[in-house]
């Protein structure tokens, strides 16, 4: 059979990235640029990121773009043609010093499928190189020589998103011992905490593999949200329709209470 060759069967890699979440947003602050967020004919798209049109490489970089969610596509063949999408408009616009970029580049940072898969995979931490590399040969049936550039760039990605950093610091709070104070017998020789007595509540302990969101409503008042520190687009997506849903319901009772109470004043 033409697939096979010297009595090995040939096959294809899972489709994957062909670079780091970082370099990705370098290339797309270089479209953005020259391009702006015109749509505009692929072959256009190569020269801005340093490409000729048509160069294989070139398109591997497009299509790493579109992967992450920071391009879109429309058309096929010689039609198609390609954009900045709304996230990568926001992760080219907002500086890492906004609240919200870290937030973005998480997103961006999953929607690869195979990125989703292998973070979901190891919830609580990447391990070595060499077992994730064993993985993607012996499970995930890779192309050896796809294995080392691939580890690089998912690593990249993952540190860049700091999609680790919940799931360490929720570990080291639980295996922290709870402070029970000193021994009555040296209470009378400690200096006076200040903070001792205050009726504020503390705050919950994390859970390995979630994230929190904390807003402040008003003095002493805060609402807390909180989600798994890993999501696929499509959770996502239902959570921040349930999210909107739940808003519009709030708003409602808002108005509503309002109204009563002009009512009563009246």
């Amino acid at each position: 059979m033409a697939e096979e060759q010297d009595g090995k069967k040939r096959h294809r890699s899972p489709a994957y990235p062909a670079v780091g979440l970082p370099e990705a947003i370098v290339m797309l602050k270089k479209f953005y640029a020259s391009q702006r967020r015109a749509l505009v004919h692929l072959n256009a798209a190569y020269e801005p990121l340093g490409y000729e049109a048509g160069s294989s490489n070139g398109g591997r970089v497009i299509a790493a773009l579109i992967s992450y969610g920071l391009m879109i596509d429309e058309g096929t063949g010689t039609s198609r043609k390609v954009k900045i999408s709304d996230l990568g408009y926001k992760l080219v616009i907002l500086g890492d010093e906004d609240p919200d970029w870290l937030r973005l580049v998480r997103e961006a940072a999953v929607k690869p499928k195979l990125f989703s898969d292998l973070i979901t995979h190891w919830s609580e931490g990447l391990p070595s190189d060499s077992a994730i590399r064993q993985h993607l040969l012996l499970d995930l049936n890779f192309n050896e020589n796809a294995v080392k550039p691939l580890i690089k760039d998912f690593r990249e990605t993952y540190e860049f998103a700091q999609l680790g950093k919940s799931s360490k610091l929720s570990k080291e709070e639980e295996d922290k011992p709870e402070d029970e104070g000193p021994p009555d017998d040296h209470v009378d020789d400690e200096k006076p905490d200040p903070n001792r007595g205050r009726k504020d509540t503390p705050p919950p302990k994390r859970e390995a593999g979630m994230n929190s969101l904390v807003i402040p409503i008003r003095e002493s008042v805060e609402a807390e949200f909180r989600f798994p520190a890993t999501l696929t687009l499509e959770e996502f997506e239902d959570m921040k329709d349930y999210l909107d849903t739940f808003l519009r319901v709030q708003e409602r009772k808002v108005k509503a209470a309002n109204r009563s109470k002009n009512d009563e004043a009246e």
